[in-house]
């Protein structure tokens, strides 16, 4: 075992490399304690390479179970002068300010924690010591959740992360549980079981102590085989995942962002798989199947039905998809900061993250071009300070160039404006609370620039 794990763990972290034969790639090696991470620890110790540390975290759920399994591994690593890091979190507390389960929770912090470590002491890749059966577990699980092609795939032996040029890798993932625990007994590793593994409260557990028993009855070396079928399925889903790229940079809108990405409907429904496409456009967001399903069957529909998933919202729109995220920015009711009137020409202020300021002096070249992010009006007809916040019913404004007032909701209704955008339309206000512009649409017209205008207020708006 300890030749072939060699030769995997060498190619996947790049070592092995032409280029590499006098580089090793820093590699941090994340150990819970159990008898998985703690023999990958010793595999990759016996392979005498150079540059690697550990990393363990305490999750606090499990008592003194948890303190015991961090000290195990504390003592291994000063044992064997290897540099080790360690963290304590509380996980419960964690999971319940972020209204998400245990198990969420505890893979967030881990990661970021990993993530952190890797940043700052330029680690380039993030050893797990997940294996064969695991990856034949989660492929049992995805498929008795509902899953796609990359669902199939289970679990990867590399997977690049949020950070440029830096990895996950898997070395054992080609191991089988039972190959693992005879290492470990040759070799005297020392581990600690976690007790919840042998508890059936979890789909995993149940898989593992209860169905693959039954289906190792029917074919001795299933998990062998269901790794020669995972392989297939890899391959079909990058090769699906290379036309699915293709056909979404068709769809999508050039002026998408994080924030609001949008997807053209008519290219997408004259594929010849419209609803296969969608899937596979909406998984990333958080929508299963069903979901999908449903908002497949709303696009021959009116526009303005919503869909939630837990991350994300889908609006369909008239002639497209929005998706937005469904945690909104922090203060993201009315945003309200106030600057007082400049005394000198030029002067520069910003109002919060919204809007940017400038007063100065209208000059005989001014000519202001039509635009939806900066604003031109008169600064001697508006009185200071002024604030911005978001529209809320019952706003009022006259609209350049009509003559009567008008509700920001009509307006906005008007113009066909979609439901995301109308939610975040901001609008400037005087002191007197007077709507100065709808910013991204108009300004009011009372205070526009005309001939007599001595100075003028440019409001340019960054969101």
């Amino acid at each position: 075992m300890q030749e072939r794990f060699k030769e995997k763990f060498l190619f996947l972290t790049g070592a092995n490399s032409a280029q590499n034969t006098q580089k090793y790639p820093g590699v941090l090696v994340a150990v819970s304690g159990g008898i998985d991470s703690m023999s990958m620890a010793n595999l990759v110790l016996k392979c005498q390479y150079p540059n690697f540390a550990v990393a363990t975290v305490n999750f606090n759920l499990r008592g003194e179970e948890s303190d015991r399994d961090e000290a195990l591994v504390r003592n291994w690593a000063g044992e064997n002068n290897i540099k080790f890091y360690s963290k304590s979190f509380d996980t419960e507390g964690y999971a319940l300010s972020k209204g998400i389960s245990i198990q969420m929770a505890a893979r967030e912090l881990r990661y970021g924690w990993f993530y952190e470590i890797m940043d700052k002491d330029g680690f380039d890749c993030l050893a797990i010591a997940h294996n064969l059966n695991d990856t034949v577990e989660t492929l049992f699980i995805n498929i008795l959740r509902g899953t796609g092609v990359d669902g199939l795939a289970a679990i990867r032996e590399v997977v690049e992360i949020p950070l440029k040029g830096k990895k996950i890798i898997r070395p054992l993932l080609g191991f089988t549980r039972k190959e693992i625990e005879e290492y470990a007994a040759k070799e005297e590793v020392k581990y600690y079981h976690d007790h919840t593994n042998f508890e059936n409260h979890y789909s995993r557990n149940k898989i593992r102590n209860l169905i693959f028993p039954l289906v190792e009855e029917i074919n001795s070396s299933f998990l062998h085989t269901a790794e020669k079928s995972i392989k297939h399925f890899t391959t079909a889903g990058n090769i699906l995942r290379d036309l699915y790229l293709q056909k979404r940079e068709k769809i999508l809108v050039p002026e998408s962002t994080p924030e609001k990405t949008e997807f053209l409907l008519e290219p997408l429904l004259t594929e010849k798989y419209p609803e296969y496409w969608l899937f596979m456009l909406l998984e990333e967001y958080g929508f299963n199947s069903d979901q999908v399903r449903q908002i497949s069957a709303s696009l021959s529909g009116n526009p303005g039905k919503l869909f939630y998933s837990s991350t994300h919202r889908v609006l369909k729109d008239r002639d497209k998809l929005i998706i937005t995220p469904i945690t909104l920015p922090e203060n993201a009711g009315l945003i309200t900061t106030s600057i007082p009137l400049p005394e000198n020409a030029g002067d520069h202020l910003t109002i919060s993250d919204i809007v940017e300021i400038s007063v100065y002096e209208k000059t005989a070249q001014f000519t202001p071009a039509p635009s939806n992010k900066i604003f031109f009006m008169d600064a001697d007809k508006i009185e200071f300070p002024l604030s911005v916040r978001k529209w809320k019913d019952g706003d009022k404004f006259r609209p350049l160039g009509m003559f009567g007032n008008k509700k920001v909701s009509d307006y906005l209704t008007d113009v066909k404006r979609d439901m995301f955008t109308k939610e975040n339309r901001y609008v400037l206000t005087s002191a007197k609370g007077q709507i100065l512009c709808l910013l991204g649409e108009r300004i009011d017209d009372r205070f526009k620039v005309s001939t007599s205008t001595a100075r003028i207020l440019e409001a340019h708006l960054l969101k």
